[in-house]
């Protein structure tokens, strides 16, 4: 009872206090553990979409690239082939 009588006669706001402080050191505690782990979550996820806008903008690219070719091939030769569709020759024939 002697340990019980001791805590109460403390005043009530130093007890609110030191579970104040002790609730916060808790939650710092939680953030320095688990940010880390959260961020690099968040920056590889970031970083992975990155890649496939990279992917997706070449892949875009090259399909512009061989429009162009084509159309460009296609207006050269186009007294030969006024149609638009290329032709192959086949060797094996």
């Amino acid at each position: 009872m002697r340990v019980r009588r001791g805590l109460l006669r403390l005043p009530r706001r130093s007890l609110l206090a030191a579970l104040f402080f002790f609730s916060l050191s808790s939650s710092l505690l939680y953030f320095v553990y688990v940010a880390p782990g959260i961020v690099n979550t968040y920056l590889f996820m970031m970083q992975a979409q990155g890649i496939l806008i990279r992917d997706n903008m070449r892949t875009i690219g090259a399909q512009v690239y061989e429009q162009v070719v084509r159309s460009a091939y296609a207006k050269r030769n186009s007294s030969m082939n006024d149609s638009g569709i290329f032709l192959v020759k086949r060797w094996s024939d």
